[in-house]
């Protein structure tokens, strides 16, 4: 019966007896907005950019784009020669609710649609979505 109780404290100790509740990530709320390019800005937006992950880092080939209906034009390259992925941070400028996710850069010239809101988005690629990052790079989205 002894030996019994011990299996059963030690079954217990191991397998459940622990209450502690690990709470699910929340998305962080930006505390203050980005400013919102002017109008000018956002009416001269080109609709497509370049985004390279490259051997000194993260570069674009223009700072403003513009969306439409259908999402945002994004030709996302890697010329590093090793495999990188491309981290995004959007911060919505009415404030809200941020967006985070990643990109596999690809070595095509073509542009793919991605579903990105407005906002202004920080960039930078790494081996991973946290490790060997690059310096953040800062793309405005705006319809």
């Amino acid at each position: 019966m002894k030996k019994f109780l011990i299996a059963v404290v030690i079954g217990a100790t191991l397998f459940g007896c622990n209450t502690q509740v690990i709470p699910a990530p929340t998305p962080t709320v930006s505390e203050k907005p980005p400013t919102k390019p002017t109008k000018a800005a956002i009416a001269n937006a080109p609709k497509s950019v370049g985004i390279t992950c490259g051997p000194k880092g993260t570069s674009l080939s223009r700072t403003i784009v513009a969306t439409d209906k259908t999402g945002v034009r994004l030709v996302v390259r890697n010329t590093t020669g090793k495999k990188r992925l491309l981290g995004y941070r959007v911060r919505p400028y009415g404030g809200g609710v941020e967006s985070l996710g990643t990109i596999k850069p690809t070595n095509s010239k073509k542009s793919l649609i991605y579903a990105l809101p407005p906002g202004e988005v920080n960039l930078r690629c790494g081996k991973t979505a946290n490790s060997g990052l690059d310096k953040e790079v800062t793309l405005d989205i705006v319809n």
